[in-house]
């Protein structure tokens, strides 16, 4: 059976997706309390991201979900977190990709160099 999601459901999927994901942003730091030096790279990760947003959700076969990245302090490597939220996500949306679009730094400059 396949599901044709109208714009005004899109615009709620979009929500929908924008609060899983600051939840999960919450449950991983958390989580992160507890973590030791094994996992000083992904508290690194983790510590840098101040804040993600949706930009859009396009709903085909694949949830493909554009989420921009806002950090505090210089990072050059995401997927670790982005993989990790993609993840959980896929618990609550099956099918959900996250796709990061852009990388904005503690000034909110777009990141140029960023290896997307």
């Amino acid at each position: 059976m396949k599901f044709i999601i109208t714009e005004s459901q899109s615009e709620k999927l979009h929500s929908l997706i924008q609060e899983f994901i600051n939840t999960i942003l919450n449950f991983l730091d958390e989580e992160s309390e507890e973590w030791g030096m094994g996992e000083m790279d992904e508290l690194h990760e983790l510590g840098s991201i101040k804040e993600i947003k949706v930009t859009r959700v396009i709903s085909e076969n694949k949830k493909k979900v554009y989420i921009d990245i806002y950090l505090s302090y210089e990072r050059y490597e995401l997927n670790n977190i982005k993989n990790e939220i993609e993840s959980r996500l896929d618990d609550y949306i099956p099918n959900v990709e996250l796709i990061l679009e852009n990388v904005y730094d503690e000034n909110g400059e777009l990141m140029s160099d960023f290896d997307l």
